[in-house]
């Protein structure tokens, strides 16, 4: 299992048979608004974009090998991009760089001929790239948030075709320059050392810093997701967002989530296969908590300082942090249950089940 991708900002998720599943390096765009707008909105589009960008940038040796994409990496790092604001068939704007999309579009076109792979329609990035491994399943790339990270940080467009070599066992050879890889090693290190220092001192800061400066409708929208990822796990516990269920979550809790082994484990860290499980479990409690006071206590979430639920009722208004509850009940054994009854109860909430 993974850390999700909004607390991961420098991690790809792809879904592979319904399992969400780490790859490499997508900065945690996963937007809905379509990158791909820069260069069109069709997979014909996008392979005449690739072609028109190689013939471009004839010079750079952008031949459509998966060797070209270390190429492809030097090119777009020393480029300056132009930023441009597309408006959206739903209404809404989106902020692209043409150079990226048609990066995106060539990398796209390297994989699709060299391994089994092809662009797909996909409810959470419009476009994706999907990858069949050799031993069957899916995996999904957000090919235009790629693209679109390695603008402001590094490109890696060889370390991420690397990384699909190695994880996924597809035929081919690593070609990023072992420099660059050993950058994405270190950045992964030393996320994992600021997070362990913040934790030392303050584990529930460390939790509120793991979240922060996170698109607040990204970051709701995946609280939501991992709540449905739960329910999903586990049907035979009734899961069914009522108050009621809060009881059967610690009973789910109890029995299948909490763990000695996560005793000392680091929210958000991702080094260890404990921090992990820590992170992902605490995730989906969490998020299932919140559906439950957003469904039946009209709850609102609140982004400022961290994911918290504003809840009003009668008799004032309360704050409560879903990650630090979801942390006690792994961690700890505490209730939901009684966390909810107990604001609900303060507050006068009335009908709240």
């Amino acid at each position: 299992m993974n850390v999700p991708e909004r607390l991961r900002r420098r991690s790809a998720v792809g879904r592979r048979g319904g399992e969400r599943r780490r790859a490499m390096t997508d900065g945690g765009t996963g937007e809905r608004a379509p990158r791909a707008a820069a260069v069109g909105d069709d997979p014909e589009a996008f392979h005449e974009q690739a072609r028109e960008f190689a013939g471009r940038h004839g010079a750079a040796g952008l031949d459509f090998s998966p060797a070209s994409l270390a190429r492809l990496d030097e090119l777009v790092a020393d480029e300056e991009p132009e930023w441009t604001t597309v408006e959206l068939e739903d209404g809404r704007e989106a902020t692209v760089a043409p150079l990226a999309a048609a990066a995106a579009c060539y990398f796209a076109a390297v994989l699709v001929r060299s391994y089994d792979a092809g662009w797909v329609a996909d409810e959470d990035y419009r476009w994706a790239l999907s990858v069949e491994p050799p031993d069957g399943g899916e995996l999904r790339l957000n090919a235009f948030g790629i693209a679109h990270e390695g603008l402001a940080d590094v490109p890696r467009f060889a370390v991420t075709h690397d990384a699909l070599v190695v994880e996924l066992g597809l035929d081919g050879e690593r070609v990023a320059d072992p420099q660059t890889e050993a950058a994405a090693a270190d950045d992964e290190v030393a996320d994992a050392k600021e997070l362990r220092a913040a934790a030392a001192e303050d584990p529930e800061v460390a939790m509120a810093a793991a979240a922060a400066g996170i698109d607040a409708e990204e970051l709701i929208d995946g609280f939501r997701e991992d709540a449905a990822d739960l329910v999903e796990a586990w049907p035979s516990h009734d899961l069914d967002y009522s108050a009621a269920s809060l009881g059967r979550l610690d009973a789910l809790v109890r029995m299948e989530l909490a763990d000695d082994a996560l005793a000392d484990a680091t929210f958000g860290a991702t080094s260890d296969e404990r921090d992990l499980l820590f992170t992902v479990r605490v995730m989906q409690v969490a998020g299932y908590l919140g559906e439950v006071f957003r469904r039946q206590a009209d709850a609102t979430w609140e982004t400022t300082d961290g994911p918290a639920l504003a809840v009003d009722g009668p008799d004032g208004t309360a704050e409560v942090e879903p990650i630090r509850v979801a942390a006690g009940a792994v961690r700890d054994g505490d209730s939901t249950a009684a966390v909810f009854g107990d604001v609900v109860s303060r507050l006068g909430v009335e009908d709240a089940g």
